[in-house]
């Protein structure tokens, strides 16, 4: 359907935030330079680019998404809101200039000001010698997650298609008028009170007597830029991603099950300990919000203990504590680390665990080829922070350590374990050693 330019008044009336936004904004007021909050997508553009109706373009997808020309101040009793501004609210391109890797990692770092500017910044390169021009996007994580990066792309795409063609917008966007998604307000229980309630008692006696640190790594150390990174990856094929799905299949669980039952194994082997903290995203999208770009996902833990290491019973743990977590999703992580006894949002995590489904992001501008472009922030809000991109023909496992807290040889270690875990090497056959002739 066309996106449609909305004629409904502004809405002025500042909002509170959601419990996931909330914490994001809070985290921000401690570190409000740390680019591990942002989320980018860049592309080189090969082709004849029509700059003109690309800036166009994304007029009309921040007229369509309220969440990209949101402000986020505080009010008079101090709590932050969020002030959606009138259309179009687009904002300034800024200068890539030749488009180099350094250009665009000073692009992805840059602060954001919550409370004067919206969450989202947009840069251009000159084309390099090749003709391609670097096309990025950066946005705060308080309204923006992985889905909605995607939507927000083919929206794009699908708005420079209407203004290249020189007729009216359109994209599959919801107009701008559309009330914020029910199952994106945390603090707002859509199940009652007396659920609210059981949520709340379910993570207390889960959480309490929580197991002892991996690494210490106290909030106070943190700069305001965030921990300082060390980045390690492992990257198989096809058989990788088979041997996966073929292991959740066994053990009637999802990959995501698997991925976190292999990685509190390695967690508790490298770190000697008997029992783990993941912090695993999950989505708080419902029936009818697949087109919304804003940030629809909370962070919940999952204490695992691998007592007789990676295997049947460790997956149906996992199985279990994931359905056990998913029925009590709609709780504020204040109650968590509460429960937990913990003095900030981030300590019940003492892992991070993020799986994307989509190896490779998309940007299909008529008339153009592009190419996604990849940008590390150089720091991370969490000591372990273990990113899976899993494609059709290929499995990459990204580990980002605190540099500060977490060794290399532990970080090597971690990956080395999972490595072991997922995929086991076969047995020789024949009883010869192992890579003799056949």
């Amino acid at each position: 359907m066309p996106l449609q330019e909305t004629t409904a008044p502004p809405d002025t009336m500042p909002s509170p935030l959601t419990d996931a936004q909330l914490g994001l904004w809070l985290a921000h007021q401690i570190r409000p330079g740390d680019a591990d909050l942002h989320v980018v997508r860049a592309f080189r553009v090969s082709g004849p680019l029509d700059r003109t109706a690309l800036h166009r373009a994304l007029e009309d997808v921040t007229t369509a998404h309220p969440a990209l020309r949101s402000l986020h101040p505080a009010d008079g009793s101090g709590s932050p809101v969020r002030s959606v501004q009138p259309p179009p609210g687009a904002p300034d391109w800024s200068d890539l200039g030749s488009g180099s890797d350094r250009e665009l990692a000073d692009f992805h770092r840059r602060p954001f000001d919550l409370e004067t500017e919206p969450p989202v910044r947009a840069g251009i390169s000159r084309p390099d010698p090749d003709g391609r021009t670097l096309v990025a996007f950066c946005f705060h994580h308080i309204a923006m997650d992985a889905v909605s990066a995607a939507v927000f792309c083919r929206d794009l795409a699908e708005a420079y298609v209407a203004r290249t063609s020189g007729g009216p917008p359109g994209t599959a966007t919801r107009p701008s008028g559309r009330p914020r998604p029910s199952h994106a307000t945390g603090r707002r229980s859509v199940t009652g009170r007396a659920d609210a309630e059981a949520a709340a008692a379910y993570w207390a006696h889960r959480m309490s007597a929580p197991p002892a640190p991996l690494v210490h790594a106290p909030a106070a150390r943190v700069p305001a830029t965030g921990r300082p990174a060390r980045t390690g990856e492992l990257r198989r094929g096809a058989p990788a991603v088979r041997a996966l799905r073929q292991t959740a299949r066994s053990a009637g669980a999802t990959v995501h099950m698997v991925l976190t039952a292999a990685y509190a194994a390695a967690l508790a082997d490298v770190f000697q300990r008997d029992e783990v903290v993941v912090g695993c995203p999950v989505s708080l999208r419902g029936a009818g919000d697949a087109d919304v770009v804003d940030c629809l996902v909370t962070m919940l833990p999952l204490r695992v203990r691998p007592e007789d290491g990676f295997g049947v019973a460790l997956l149906g743990q996992v199985r279990e504590r994931s359905i056990e977590a998913q029925r009590h999703r709609t709780v504020p992580a204040a109650v968590l680390a509460g429960a937990a006894g913990a003095a900030t949002l981030e300590t019940p995590y003492q892992a991070v665990l993020d799986i994307r489904q989509e190896a490779v992001a998309r940007l299909p501008l008529r008339g153009c080829r592009s190419e996604a472009v990849d940008t590390e922030a150089g720091s991370v809000q969490y000591p372990l922070d273990l990113e899976a991109r899993i494609g059709r023909d290929a499995v990459r496992l990204v580990l980002r350590t605190d540099a500060a807290a977490v060794a290399p040889r532990q970080a090597d270690a971690v990956l080395t374990a999972l490595d072991a875990l997922l995929w086991p090497a076969p047995p020789p056959r024949d009883g010869r050693p192992e890579g003799g002739a056949p």
